[in-house]
């Protein structure tokens, strides 16, 4: 599948992007829209968004692409990110919040979640809209360069050991993010550029793997898409 690329302004620009998208999408679907969240910066500004727009919030279920093997009210958590952005300012039901469970066994905690996939998902879907980060290293979700669950073609979600952390990660595999009818990537900044010319150009890293079953799209700012505007 060929990505459609977005070129915006600015992080202010991505984030009303990625709000117009999640708009859409809603429209586009009756009944229940499970939304799977990016952690990490790039996202916050859309999640403080979101929380001031009068969305359709009683039948919008929220996931969570990946997150780090920590409590959830630990400062690293993208739980906890998500709660003081977005989920402090709303009303949800708790079984519209779907977040990783915390065990100290990270392997219990991916297993758990993978179950709680397949237990809400029967068909060959699974989000409605998943969004995305990327790293300066190419990777997505906390699926790293060179890790194990790269390769993984039979889960939905598995815990991922990151060496070059030191650090395990818990993560959607290929085939979860694969059966999301839309995929939007949210980068942003000069750092990233280097990295999303290869995903984009010689498909090596792990961004760009992600398929989707209908959408692709990768929305940039200007200083991230510094070297796509060069060649």
């Amino acid at each position: 599948m060929a990505a459609h690329v977005e070129v915006l302004d600015d992080l202010e620009a991505i984030s009303n992007f990625a709000l117009k998208r999640l708009e859409r999408a809603l429209a586009n679907q009756q009944g229940d829209f499970h939304l799977a969240l990016a952690g990490g910066s790039t996202p916050k500004h859309l999640y403080e968004l979101m929380a001031r727009q009068p969305l359709p919030w009683d039948r919008i279920h929220l996931w969570w692409g990946d997150e780090r093997h920590v409590p959830h009210d630990h400062q690293d958590s993208n739980f906890r990110m998500v709660r003081q952005a977005m989920l402090d300012n709303l009303s949800l039901s708790p079984d519209q919040i779907h977040p990783w469970p915390y065990d100290p066994d990270p392997a219990r905690a991916a297993e758990a979640y993978d179950q709680a996939l397949r237990a809400q998902f029967g068909g060959p879907a699974t989000f409605n809209l998943t969004l995305l980060g990327m790293g300066d290293d190419g990777h997505t979700a906390s699926l790293f360069p060179g890790t194990s669950a790269l390769k993984v073609e039979d889960r939905l979600a598995v815990a991922n050991r990151v060496e070059q952390l030191d650090t395990w990660r818990l993560t959607l595999t290929y085939p979860a993010l694969a059966r999301s009818n839309e995929v939007l990537f949210l980068v942003a900044g000069e750092g990233k550029a280097p990295a999303l010319e290869q995903v984009l150009e010689s498909g090596r890293l792990p961004s760009s793997k992600v398929r989707a079953r209908d959408q692709l799209i990768f929305a940039v700012d200007r200083a991230a898409a510094q070297r796509l505007a060069a060649k």
